[in-house]
Formats: C-alpha cells, sequence, structure tokens
C-alpha cells in the first residue's frame, strides 16, 4: 500500500503533462541522469565493464573519464535485460530509469521503519514516517521520475546502515550488515567516506566513555566495511590496477583506511583499560599512529576526491553546480533547516535531561541521535545534495515523537514525555496541541 500511494504522488506530480506536446519536457532535466544512462548504454553495446570514457564529450580536456562506479548501472542493466530485446536500446534504458526511483523509494520507505522499529515500534510513528516522507520536497528531488543517478541509493544504503546503529543495543549481526552496507555505499560514492568515520568515532566515544562493548561492535563494523571495499575493487578495478591510488572512485586508497581503522577497532576490544585517563591515552596513542600509517602512504586522502582533478573542475564546472554549493547559497533552504531541524534536534537532546523519568529515549540515545543529526546537518551545509543523507534519518528519528502525539494511550509512550501531556486532555484538547506541530513538521516545509 505504502508503494502503491507513493506511485499515486508519482502520477499527481507529471499530471500537468498529460496530454502531452511538444516542447514539454518530461521526467529529467539534470544532465547527471542523461549521462548515467549513456555510459549504461556504452557498456551494454559492448564498451566493456572497465570502460568508463565518456562518449562525445565537449569537455575540455582529452579522454573524460566518469568516476561513477557500476553498481547503480547493474541494477539498470537489469531492467533493461527484463525487457524484450525487439525493443530498441534506449527505450529500454529509459524505461529502466523510469522503474529505478519507485525501487528506491519502496526500499527507503522500509529502510525508514526499520529505523523507527529499532527505536519505537508503533504503528503511528510508521505512519508519521511515510508521511513526512511524502512532505518532504527536497528529499524527493532525488526520487523523482526518471533520476537513475546514484544519490537515491546512496540515500537507502546509509538509512539501511545507521539504521542498526540506532538502535538501543547492537548485536555483531547488526554491525556485520551495517558495515557490508557502508562499503557498499562506498563503492558507489567516496563521499559515504565521511559518514563512516562519524560513525566510527561515535563508537570510539563511547569506548572512552567506559563502554568496552562499544569497541567490539565497532571491531565488527568496520571489519565487514573493509572487506567489502576490498572486494569492491577486486570487482570494480582490473587486476593491474588493484593497488592504484585513486581518490575520487574505490581505490586501495580507501580499503587501506579501512583495515587500519578495522585493526585498531580490534586493538581496542584487546585492551581496554580501566580508567578514563588511560583509554584516553590509549585512543590518542593509537589514533595517531593510525593517522600517521595511513598518511605516510596515502598523504592526499584528506583532499579527497578534488585531488588531482582538471583544473577546469575546480575553476569552471563545480562553481555552476548549484547542488554542491553550500546551502546557504538557497535562502529558501535555511528557513527550512533552521527552524525546523535544530527546533527538532533540542527536542531530542534536551528531553533526557529536562523530565528523565517521562522521556521514552535515554540519554544515551538521545547522544546518539543528536551525534548522528548534527553530523549530517554539517555535511548539508557544506553541499546542499547532502540533504539525502539527514532527511531520511531526521523522519526516523522524529517519526515517534510525532506518532506519541496522536496514540498517547500506547503502552509504550503513555507515562513518557509528550504523550502524557497528553493524556488526561480532552480530544479536542488535545487537537490544539497537535496543531502547530503538525504545522511546523509537515507544513513548513512544503511551504
Amino acid at each position: 500500500r505504502r508503494v502503491l500511494f507513493r506511485s499515486l504522488i508519482f502520477v499527481l506530480t507529471q499530471g500537468h503533462n498529460i496530454p502531452l506536446h511538444d516542447g514539454v519536457p518530461v521526467g529529467q532535466t539534470d544532465p547527471d541522469t542523461w549521462l548515467r544512462l549513456t555510459l549504461v548504454r556504452e557498456w551494454l553495446t559492448g564498451g566493456g565493464w572497465y570502460n568508463h570514457l565518456v562518449p562525445n564529450s565537449n569537455a575540455p580536456m582529452e579522454a573524460a573519464a566518469s568516476p561513477w562506479t557500476r553498481p547503480v548501472d547493474v541494477v539498470l542493466s537489469f531492467f533493461v535485460y527484463l525487457q524484450p530485446e525487439t525493443i530498441a536500446i534506449d527505450l529500454r534504458i529509459m524505461r529502466a530509469s523510469l522503474l529505478l526511483p519507485w525501487l528506491w523509494m519502496a526500499l527507503l520507505i522500509a529502510g525508514i521503519h526499520r529505523a523507527v522499529r529499532f527505536i519505537l515500534p508503533m504503528n503511528s510513528a510508521y505512519v508519521m514516517a511515510t508521511v513526512l516522507i511524502l512532505t518532504t520536497p527536497i528529499l524527493l528531488n532525488y526520487f523523482g521520475l526518471g533520476n537513475a543517478d546514484h544519490h537515491a541509493p546512496l540515500a537507502v544504503l546509509f538509512i539501511w546502515a545507521i539504521g542498526g546503529i540506532l538502535a538501543p543495543t547492537q548485536t555483531r549481526s547488526m554491525m556485520i550488515v551495517s558495515g557490508i552496507l557502508f562499503g557498499l555505499q562506498l563503492w558507489i560514492s567516496v563521499e559515504a567516506f565521511m559518514l563512516i568515520g562519524a560513525a566510527y568515532v561515535w563508537f570510539g566515544l563511547q569506548w572512552l566513555r567506559g563502554d568496552s562493548q562499544k569497541a567490539e561492535s565497532l571491531a565488527w563494523l568496520a571489519t565487514a566495511a573493509a572487506f567489502t571495499s576490498i572486494i569492491a575493487i577486486m570487482i570494480e578495478v582490473p587486476r593491474a590496477e588493484w593497488f592504484a591510488p585513486v581518490y575520487d572512485s574505490i581505490s586501495v586508497v580507501y580499503a587501506y583506511s579501512l583495515v587500519i581503522a578495522a585493526l585498531f577497532a580490534w586493538g581496542l576490544r584487546a585492551y581496554s583499560p580501566p580508567t578514563l585517563q588511560g583509554r584516553l591515552v590509549v585512543g590518542v596513542i593509537g589514533g595517531a599512529i593510525v593517522a600517521l600509517v595511513i598518511g605516510a602512504l596515502y598523504p592526499h586522502l584528506p583532499s579527497g576526491p578534488l585531488y588531482g582533478v582538471h583544473p577546469f573542475i575546480i575553476t569552471d564546472f563545480l562553481p555552476r553546480i548549484s547542488e554542491a554549493k553550500s546551502f546557504f547559497f538557497i535562502p529558501i533552504n535555511v528557513l527550512v533547516v533552521c527552524t525546523y531541524m535544530p527546533l527538532m534536534m533540542i527536542i531530542l537532546c534536551l528531553a533526557p535531561w529536562l523530565r528523565p523519568e517521562h522521556s521514552f529515549y535515554s540519554r544515551e540515545q538521545s547522544a546518539k541521535f543528536a551525534y548522528f543529526l548534527i553530523a549530517t546537518l554539517l555535511l548539508y551545509y557544506s553541499q546542499q545534495r547532502w540533504s539525502y543523507y539527514l532527511l531520511p534519518l531526521t523522519i526516523a528519528i522524529i517519526a515517534p515523537l510525532l506518532g506519541a502525539l496522536f496514540t498517547p494511550e500506547h503502552p509504550l509512550v503513555t507515562h513518557h514525555w509528550p504523550a502524557n501531556t497528553l493524556a488526561a486532555l480532552t480530544p479536542n484538547e488535545q487537537m490544539k496541541r497537535r496543531l502547530p506541530v503538525l504545522l511546523g513538521a509537515l507544513a513548513l516545509p512544503i511551504l
């Protein structure tokens, strides 16, 4: 039903294009999508798995190559091969691009609902999560009709990977699954390296506070991510180039860093001093050694994907790409983020401290939510396209709070804030309390 509802939204948003006539664009105007489809056509028509050269390019450089990797192309090609070969390859590829966002949206909804189940399983929370998805226009940008770029699957992999980390407790299987998903995300785009690092820092901070169990969780998470990145290189890169340092795509640079981080995590699991001072010394010295070992072999890693790129990319290309700019370049985004997101984060951060006897989020959970929200919010501040990490995470965390307002009698929340503030009120009084919350959470992003 959720997928059908989402499909209805697609139909409604494209209704103005019917009946079709010349001069009306239908589907994507983003050139990245068309470039993706062109590269897929080149591969499927004999271009070769390892060939990433852009055909018919007018870029002011020779042999322009795309850093994009093959996982999204494989999914596209699957939908292509489901169609009869008698249909022209261009038409089959475009049809596949129309199906792809529906798949990603269904997986995104499922991933957000999985995270909600780990946080607070209530039917009202699942409903609010779905409503928030459908009323967040910035998020829907990357799931639009015909959008075959890699941003939507990155959002899907992230919310599934972070879901297990948001749970009150982490099992070994959860961490292995999250590590594999982080590795797949890194395979698609090396921007995932920052998110992986943020997750590692969180577990490291918990170990520093004295929770030795978090070191084991980090070790399994890091091992799964490192192993997946190695497998990705073996599939994506020719054997002769397995050890070539590349910074704008999956390569030994990132796999090597993840392996070193995994070894460090297992070291923390094996040796955890009983005092905070001891753990601090071990963490600082160990972290410095890890940084030195990685930096000695790959000193340009801090520059990330921009290291070694053609000057045209820096001077002419990126300044023209709106999604690569800071969110401060679009005032309406400032309004939405500066009123909606920080307000919800403040509530999440302060509730367990102000009313610990009533909050259904523990202090550890609240700190965890705030940490990852701040991390993704900072990414969004740097480049507005990273809203596809920030917003699914926000929806998963906020949905249980909003759900509690609609079912204050639910046994999981009836004695906790904010549900306990509504329990003694009449239905009309409850609606008056909910209305400003709904306007802020649902209406403001649309406006």
